[in-house]
């Protein structure tokens, strides 16, 4: 899983040069998948950002960092697990607050969801 400070340094940094755009971020990850699939399963996760809302700047540009990761778990036939949506169920009922107080690094409660994402992404049987 990477991505999340990739779109969080937009927002807090916006200045600070060099960035990496969606368009960098999606040929970086490509190239990465390319040189390690030879030699492990790999398990891609999408980045996530802990905002309900998601008309929310930084929660949109997260959703298309998503997006370019499920488009290459499917072109490099990778399991795939999708964190945000794991996220906005349990946002769905619970505040944003209970998971992390910057919506970027969550708590333990917040480390579960990840693992429980990650399981599902294998075929873990519960």
């Amino acid at each position: 899983m990477t991505g999340v400070n990739d779109v969080w340094r937009q927002f807090d940094h916006p200045h600070r040069r060099p960035q990496v755009g969606a368009t960098l971020y999606r040929d970086t990850y490509r190239g990465l998948i390319e040189e390690v699939r030879q030699i492990a399963e790999l398990v891609l996760l999408a980045p996530f950002y802990l905002e309900p809302a998601r008309t929310d700047p930084m929660r949109k540009s997260m959703d298309e960092y998503g997006s370019n990761v499920r488009e290459l778990a499917l072109e490099f036939d990778c399991r795939f697990g999708d964190t945000q949506l794991a996220f906005d169920t349990y946002l769905a009922s619970n505040a944003t607050q209970t998971l992390a107080a910057d919506r970027v690094h969550p708590n333990r409660t917040g480390h579960t969801i990840i693992a429980s994402c990650f399981l599902d992404a294998i075929g873990f049987t519960w």
